[in-house]
């Protein structure tokens, strides 16, 4: 099954705003420019019938929103580590949301999400082939999210069973 990029990027707005609503209990706003402040970046790889990465950059003060609703904390006790498990589990869920979506039946394997401080979004990276790119903007500040797909073939002129 292969998903065209309209549909992948249907998909993938579903899964960030059914995970940041349900999970985070925010709510964002699609921009159509670079998000402010973004500098925190989570990085989740999967491999199945596509296999690629969603990369989640967002501000600390989103995070520290995030981390505050999931957990029902004051903003106060909110802290470094926190953020960090908070911003890799976004990118987790939302990315497993988003392979659900499109393909039910499919079956990937997502590795280990990983976390960095970041200096902001790349601004020189903009949405092509193989690459969906959504902004948005909330009450607490930005976010950029990247997924980058390629479809997987097993190579030629072995059956799925011999990959």
């Amino acid at each position: 099954m292969k998903a065209d990029t309209a549909t992948s990027r249907n998909l993938l707005t579903e899964a960030i705003f059914e995970t940041f609503e349900k999970m985070f209990f925010l709510f964002l706003e699609p921009i159509d420019r670079e998000p402010e402040g973004c500098d925190l970046e989570s990085v989740v790889q999967f491999k199945g019938f596509v296999e690629g990465r969603l990369e989640v950059s967002l501000s600390r003060n989103l995070a520290v929103a995030m981390v505050s609703n999931m957990l029902s904390c004051s903003t106060g006790d909110v802290t470094d580590a926190k953020i960090e498990d908070c911003a890799k589990e976004a990118a987790n869920v939302i990315c497993g949301s988003f392979l659900q979506r499109l393909d039910r039946r499919g079956d990937f394997n997502l590795s280990t999400p990983s976390f960095r401080r970041v200096a902001g979004v790349n601004r020189n990276v903009s949405e092509g082939e193989g690459m969906i790119r959504i902004c948005f903007d909330s009450d607490y500040g930005g976010m950029d999210v990247r997924a980058v797909l390629s479809e997987n073939r097993p190579p030629s002129g072995r059956g799925p069973e011999e990959v």
